[in-house]
């Protein structure tokens, strides 16, 4: 819920301290659906949110690099282990664009990207272990200082330069935002450990 907190917090702020986007020109009625957000949906862009996967991805691979290229006695668990973090981010990334809606791809992502970069289990069999693996939460504060200073501001404050009141429709994509992502990844989870159980069981039975 933490990371929740600081997404929103800083897509909040984007309305305040980030560029000032042009007033949409529709507005986000009391009691409206994410379907009617046209509005906000405007001022999201398909590069806010490929750029925060990119990062995502990237950050992953380039961590997993010494566990790919470096001699270890645990070499074949370190690529699994890799394997599904990738497997976690590809899911996500699905799920997170599969609406016709921008700012709820864009919060959905910007709340996927960071939980699922904060709460990576760094295992022994990854080469670095936690210190190296701790570089991932600079990604993290790279990609909330995005939200916040260059992202569109999909604010839960009503602020003057928006022109019209977008909260209802960012409150919306915020609450998918705290909950979808975590479901996926507890399901994910719950594959990816079903999975080497079943491995090791075959395993054993050699």
């Amino acid at each position: 819920m933490s990371e929740s907190l600081l997404v929103v917090g800083a897509c909040t702020l984007a309305g305040g301290v980030g560029p000032r986007p042009a007033p949409p020109s529709e507005v986000c009625r009391s009691g409206t659906t994410i379907m009617d957000c046209t509005g906000l949906d405007r001022q999201v862009q398909p590069d806010n949110i490929s750029l925060v996967w990119g990062v995502t991805l990237a950050t992953i691979v380039v961590l997993g690099v010494p566990t790919i290229l470096a001699r270890s006695q645990h070499k074949e668990q370190g690529m699994r282990c890799l394997a599904g973090f990738l497997f976690q981010a590809l899911w996500l990334l699905a799920a997170c664009v599969m609406t016709d809606h921008p700012a709820l791809n864009y919060a959905l992502s910007l709340h996927a990207c960071v939980r699922l970069l904060a709460r990576l289990e760094v295992q022994r069999c990854l080469v670095g272990g936690g210190r190296w693996w701790g570089l991932r939460f600079a990604t993290v504060l790279g990609i909330l200082a995005y939200a916040a200073l260059h992202g569109p501001p999909v604010s839960v404050v009503g602020w003057p330069e928006q022109g019209a009141d977008t909260r209802t429709c960012a409150y919306i994509a915020h609450l998918a935002g705290c909950i979808l992502p975590g479901l996926v990844l507890d399901v994910l989870g719950c594959l990816i450990s079903a999975a080497r159980y079943v491995d090791l069981q075959a395993g054993s039975g050699q």
